[in-house]
This record gives structure tokens, C-alpha cells and sequence, in this order.
């Protein structure tokens, strides 16, 4: 059976990464996986290095453009961060733009100095149902970190409307200690990913997947998360397994 190589989650120099979208995709090329995913951050509060609005309607044209150039394709997604300082893959293009309008507004809101809630685990779970769009839970180590998190994630629902989560990150075990082992359990139905966060080529390979199906589309990427299809988890070219 044909195995095709993924990484969902990799950053460019449209937030807090070093490279263009080009020189990942030629990287991406070399390392044999089947496409680029890029998922940019999207800080509620930061102005720096957040992706933006208008940012991502750009990013969404290089990437087209690039992709047309090298023969390869690129899907973009996001990396939104929300209230409880956790953080969330998001694909679906309207998706994004909703999400994104609403941190505009937000923003809007902040410089006339109007108390306005930033974007919540509840915001995150409409907009997946509206637009039947993915969700994966990025970095689920801070759970165990930070116990009010942790109370706020469970207790809101939150891993009811997630597609998946991370279980490795840059090739991190997030359950390494013993304390986090205990959370597991809690993920039991949810797709494992093993990704590699990259916001340098170098680190492509640090985390990666290994799918049954060919996904070269974001309506493909989308589907196979929310389907929660089969998915082997690699760290530094190393078969991991679930803990």
C-alpha cells in the first residue's frame, strides 16, 4: 500500500517563520512530501507577527502562484491562539476569514477602548460547524502546564468539537512526563499527529505523518482529519507510537 509523507503544521515569513512559501515548498519537494501545509500564527493580540486579514488573502495568492511555479501543491491554513493561551490548526479557507474578520473587529474595538472578548474555545467550535471546516489542537503539553487551562479546555468542550491533536511536536512527546501521561486518556477518539512546528527548513523533518490517501487539496486535507483516517506518526525519521 502507497504511503504518502504529511506535515500539517509549519510556519513562513508571513508570521514568526524564516522562510518564504517558495523555499519551503522546494524544500518540501526534496524531502518527498506529497504538499506544503502552511499554518501561519494568529496572535489575538500581537500586531507583529500575527498573519492578518489582509495578510492571509496574500498569502493565499503566492501560495497559488508558487504553487503553479514549482508543480506542487500548497494548502495554507492557520494557527489561532485563543483565550486560555492555547492554540488551534484551522483549515477551510472561510473558515480563516471569519476567524480573522473577527480579530479585525476586535482590534477595532481595543482602539476605541471597548472592552470586547478575545476568541474563545466556544468561537472556535461555531466556526468548524458552520463551515465544516478542521480543527486540530496544537502543543496539548501547556494542559498540564498551566492547571487553569487545563479546567477551562475539559470543562468547555473543547475536545469534543476537535478533529485532532498533536501528539508530537518538532518530535516532543507531549505526554513525556509522567503527570502528562495521565491526560491521554482523554484524547481516546481524536486523530495523533506527529508535526514539526517548522519556522526553519531544518526543522521540516523533525515531526511528520505518514496517510493512506494522497491529499493535495485543502478539501482533502479537511475530509481526512475530520474522518479521522489512519495516521503514522514519525519523529526524526522514527516510527512513533500512540502512548
Amino acid at each position: 500500500m502507497t504511503k504518502y509523507k504529511l506535515n500539517i503544521h509549519t510556519h513562513t515569513n508571513y508570521s514568526d517563520g524564516e522562510n518564504t512559501i517558495e523555499e519551503l515548498a522546494k524544500a518540501s519537494i526534496e524531502l518527498g512530501f506529497m504538499a506544503l501545509v502552511v499554518t501561519d500564527h494568529v496572535y489575538w493580540r500581537d500586531h507583529d507577527v500575527s498573519n492578518s486579514l489582509e495578510k492571509f488573502k496574500q498569502q493565499k495568492i503566492d501560495a497559488m502562484t508558487v504553487s503553479q511555479r514549482v508543480n506542487y501543491p500548497i494548502i495554507v491554513g492557520a494557527e489561532f491562539e485563543v483565550d486560555v493561551r492555547e492554540e488551534f490548526l484551522v483549515f477551510g479557507e472561510n473558515a480563516i476569514l471569519d476567524l480573522l474578520q473577527q480579530r479585525e473587529e476586535w482590534l477595532l474595538a481595543q482602539k476605541r477602548n471597548k472592552r470586547t472578548p478575545e476568541l474563545t474555545i466556544e468561537d472556535i467550535g461555531l466556526i468548524r460547524k458552520k463551515y465544516e471546516s478542521a480543527v486540530v489542537l496544537c502543543h496539548p503539553v501547556l494542559i498540564a502546564d498551566y492547571k487553569d487551562n487545563e479546567i477551562k479546555i475539559f470543562s468547555n468542550g473543547a475536545l469534543d468539537f476537535i478533529d485532532g491533536y498533536e501528539h508530537y511536536n518538532s518530535g516532543m512527546n507531549m505526554f513525556r512526563s509522567e503527570e502528562k501521561k495521565g491526560y491521554i486518556s482523554k484524547f481516546n477518539g481524536l486523530t495523533a499527529f506527529s508535526n514539526s512546528d517548522a519556522h526553519k527548513i531544518r526543522r521540516l523533518q523533525e515531526g511528520y505523518n505518514f496517510v493512506e490517501e494522497k491529499i493535495t487539496t485543502e478539501t482533502e486535507l479537511i475530509q481526512y482529519i475530520r474522518n479521522k483516517k489512519p495516521v503514522e506518526m514519525y519523529a526524526n525519521d522514527t516510527k512513533v507510537e500512540r502512548t
